[in-house]
């Protein structure tokens, strides 16, 4: 079985599709932060959380992540992405390479950190570095956590969209 967490609009056939908005096609509708995903344990083979943990609380993050390593069978793979607060920052002050001019911008740090908050779902509750998640990861109890520096695409679907402020693991159970 593989899972799709917070879809949104990316619906991928053949995958478990869960979102907590009715804006969206789903399989599953489940607030990921705060309730069992419906499945037994191990029985997941790919989970995708891509661009979700952050808009989650720290501890509903951490809810999720261990909802994720009970339904993944051994050698289960995550791919999660997220926007990394230092990378944010080192673009900010122009230590990092961007695409767009945001050094010194104000405005762009404080979307990039919280979001546009435009409704309840594009808000940006916690925040984590390479560093903070790794660790997190492993306390979990994922192993051989891998940084990914490239698009991941499932059937024509960009799950996970690489940029100079995100990062993306894939973890293994």
């Amino acid at each position: 079985m593989k899972i799709h967490l917070g879809c949104g609009v990316r619906y991928i056939d053949g995958w478990q599709n869960i979102d907590w908005s009715d804006k969206y096609k789903v399989d599953h509708k489940l607030n990921i932060g705060t309730q069992p995903l419906p499945f037994e344990d191990g029985v997941a083979s790919e989970v995708i959380s891509s661009h979700l943990i952050e808009h989650l609380t720290r501890w509903e993050g951490i809810y999720h992540l261990n909802e994720i390593y009970g339904v993944l069978g051994e050698g289960g793979e995550l791919l999660l992405s997220f926007p990394d607060l230092a990378k944010i920052v080192q673009c900010y002050h122009g230590k990092r390479p961007s695409p767009f001019n945001i050094t010194g911008d104000d405005t762009w740090l404080v979307r990039a950190i919280f979001e546009t908050q435009i409704d309840e779902t594009i808000v940006h509750k916690y925040g984590y570095t390479d560093k903070t998640m790794r660790s997190l990861l492993k306390t979990v109890g994922f192993k051989d956590v891998e940084e990914i520096k490239e698009h991941v695409e499932i059937d024509g679907h960009r799950v996970c969209h690489y940029s100079f402020a995100t990062t993306i693991f894939k973890a293994t159970k």
